[in-house]
């Protein structure tokens, strides 16, 4: 009884010691130590940094001076050593989260050996998105979020990759997108898509060299197909191939060179006109004009075509007067 009433008295309170040491004499011992393990101390800090997801702290070349002649120090014991460095964890991860840019780059957590991808994309301001979610416009089949594709996954931590990568979501995506690989109608849909600017380009020069060459306007499908038995395979893919996309082949490629006439005319400040009446098939009265001026590019006299204007579009009769109506008003148009 005695025993147990003695153990629960409170002990009295033991101030440290506070000793005193020449300062020379610790600077010397702490450099000596300092040199020793200080290269082994910043391989262990690096690790535990790793580990623990928290950034590694570079030793500094910290030297002592003799700049006072005692240095008061006090005894530490493990237990306070161990409880600060607890406490330091906890302020250093309680900070704000940030991006780790080599995880772009990290094949263990953002490649998929499926697709061949590193998916994840990080953009400045906003936060981490998924290039396969995103592709394919996949989202979780639980709350319908879409979270690394619409919206941007803020949660700047490792574990958060993980799961998404984990996810029902991201799975489903790289699915479609093997699907899209195996599928031969996605394949060529997708290859349409790509060859699409080039299919454009070759059908309108084909169509700008029948027109410059004067050939018959109804020998434009069968040149498209004759430039796709020569090796433009692509060219198949071209179906606009009737009399209405035509005409508005031929009006767009004449907007076009209509503009790069009115523009070289405007830098020669002189030109000529001359105006003719006729009548087309139809037998409509058409003005046709040409026009002729100093080409600023090669300083030669450089004679294009430059409008025909129904002349009774507005008018009953083709006089003098409507020719200079319609002649005005299509220079105002140029301008």
């Amino acid at each position: 009884m005695w025993k147990v009433i003695r153990r629960c008295v409170p002990r009295k309170k033991v101030s440290q010691p506070v000793y005193t040491r020449d300062m020379k004499e610790l600077a010397d011992e702490f450099n000596i130590f300092y040199t020793s393990v200080g290269v082994k101390a910043a391989e262990e800090s690096k690790k535990i940094a790793i580990a623990n997801n928290l950034p590694s702290v570079q030793p500094n070349n910290i030297v002592l001076n003799n700049d006072t002649d005692e240095f008061n120090f006090r005894p530490v014991s493990s237990y306070e050593i161990q409880h600060k460095s607890c406490d330091e964890v906890k302020r250093i991860s309680t900070k704000g989260d940030r991006f780790q840019h080599a995880w772009i780059t990290d094949n263990k957590l953002t490649y998929c050996e499926k697709t061949g991808y590193n998916w994840l994309i990080y953009e400045e301001g906003e936060g981490m998105f998924c290039f396969i979610c995103r592709k394919h416009n996949t989202e979780n089949e639980k709350n319908k979020c879409k979270k690394f594709n619409l919206q941007a996954g803020i949660r700047f931590k490792r574990k958060a990759v993980e799961e998404h990568a984990n996810s029902q979501q991201h799975k489903a995506a790289i699915m479609c997108e093997l699907i899209n690989r195996t599928s031969p109608f996605q394949a060529e849909l997708d290859r349409k898509e790509q060859k699409n600017d080039a299919v454009y380009y070759n059908a309108f020069l084909a169509i700008y060299w029948l027109a410059k060459e004067e050939l018959p306007n109804f020998k434009i499908s069968s040149f498209l197909y004759v430039l796709e038995q020569l090796g433009l395979i692509d060219m198949k893919y071209f179906q606009h191939r009737s009399a209405g996309s035509f005409r508005e082949i031929f009006l767009a490629l004449g907007y076009q060179i209509k503009s790069q006439v009115a523009e070289k005319c405007r830098k020669a400040n002189w030109f000529g006109l001359l105006c003719d009446e006729v009548c087309d098939i139809s037998n409509q009265e058409q003005l046709l004009t040409f026009i002729k001026y100093v080409d600023p590019q090669t300083n030669k006299a450089t004679t294009d075509f430059l409008s025909a204007n129904d002349l009774f579009q507005n008018s009953q009769s083709a006089d003098a007067n409507t020719i200079w109506t319609v002649l005005n008003k299509q220079l105002e148009d140029s301008k």
